[in-house]
């Protein structure tokens, strides 16, 4: 049988679109990142944290190229051991990856626990009936607490159960402190313990003599009147205790979720500077920041203050930046302007690489900062 030709005409030919990007999996701090696995070396002496790989997979030959997704906040796996391969991500049925994200994201909205209730009750009215009504404060746990009665009208068990008084009680916390008015807490950076030995924190607040120096040589002679602050608490605690919100204003956006009950979500939001992740919701977090943006019918007055972690990815910090700058600006065109008015503090051997992901736009300064609970970058009498 012979074989017959075949002709086609007049055939149309139709591009079709590219398959839509999957969307990456979610782990406990919001989307991971795509990362190639590295070469095996030997570890380096006096190394004890085991790292993810890179980012990239520009030096490595296709076929050696692994790619997985983990984490955005942090490559050590101590912090955050989330792995999956992109092969098995890309392959695995949409049903269940829909299923895993789901799940992540409802693990990973806060819960009511760490709540903010600060104004559960009005002191002046209080003090005026002659109540002696008070909050306690668990520093093991960085609670604020009271008594069960008082959360009765709180919603949530989460939330009664982390901040009532009489359970910390029964969890042996060794130390509870109690009669503290609401100003006892305007300080939470000399409450809480730091998330030092956190890679994904790395939370070092700066020495006393930072703040001031930030907010009048910088924010009030450059004429700001607000002020962002991106993992900067002791600046955000300084401007709220010490400024009217017409002078200048703050508002802190931290990935430390303990923060939430010091602060209403007017001031706060929980937030991954790695992956522009909002633990809350972006939705509400968006309607909260543009309203600091925007409210006093001024754009243009906002200065970013930022103190990363250093092991941080930079590019990826930069990436947030800009998604900020276009609620700053209400534009969408953010990638063909400067970026906004910005004091990033990282250590100057990055130097290279922050100009680089900021398009030059960020320039090295010699003003040296200190950090109240560094070992290394702290003052030193000696110095």
């Amino acid at each position: 049988m012979e074989e017959e030709e075949i002709i086609i005409t007049n055939c149309e030919v139709v591009e079709m679109p590219p398959p839509p990007p999957l969307m990456p999996p979610l782990c406990p701090h919001g989307p991971t990142m795509l990362f190639t696995k590295e070469f095996d070396k030997p570890a380096k002496k006096g190394r004890k944290r085991k790292l993810q790989g890179t980012p990239t997979t520009a030096n490595l030959p296709q076929s050696q190229a692994k790619p997985y997704y983990a984490c955005s906040a942090t490559r050590d796996l101590s912090f955050c051991s989330f792995r999956i391969d992109q092969h098995k991500w890309a392959t695995m049925q949409a049903k269940l990856r829909e299923e895993q994200i789901a799940t992540q994201r409802d693990a990973i909205e806060p819960a009511d626990g760490y709540a903010y209730f600060l104004d559960i009750f009005d002191e002046e009215a209080e003090a005026e009936k002659g109540s002696k009504k008070s909050f306690a404060f668990c520093h093991d746990c960085g609670c604020i607490l009271l008594s069960r009665a008082e959360l009765a009208n709180i919603e949530g068990k989460e939330s009664r159960d982390k901040h009532c008084f009489d359970l910390h009680l029964t969890y042996r916390c060794l130390k509870v402190t109690t009669g503290h008015p609401k100003s006892f807490f305007a300080e939470p950076t000399k409450l809480l313990r730091a998330a030092t030995d956190n890679a994904g924190q790395a939370q070092y607040f700066f020495a006393d003599s930072v703040a001031p120096f930030i907010v009048e040589e910088i924010a009030r002679k450059g004429g700001f009147t607000k002020v962002l602050c991106i993992g900067c608490p002791t600046i955000h605690e300084h401007i709220v205790n010490r400024y009217s919100p017409t002078t200048l204003s703050s508002f802190l956006l931290d990935i430390d979720a303990r923060f939430r009950q010091f602060w209403p979500p007017e001031q706060f939001a929980q937030f991954n500077m790695f992956n522009y992740f909002f633990f809350n919701g972006e939705q509400q977090a968006a309607e909260h920041l543009s309203r600091f943006f925007h409210g006093n019918g001024q754009t243009g007055d906002t200065l970013v203050v930022v103190d990363p972690p250093f092991g941080g990815l930079i590019e990826n910090l930069a990436a947030s930046i800009r998604r900020l700058q276009e609620l700053m600006t209400q534009s969408d065109l953010v990638e063909h302007l400067f970026f906004p008015p910005l004091v990033l503090f990282f250590p100057y051997f990055n130097e290279h690489w922050i100009s680089k992901a900021f398009n030059g736009e960020v320039l090295l300064t010699d003003q040296i900062v200190q950090y109240a609970n560094h070992h290394k970058f702290s003052w030193k009498r000696d110095s």
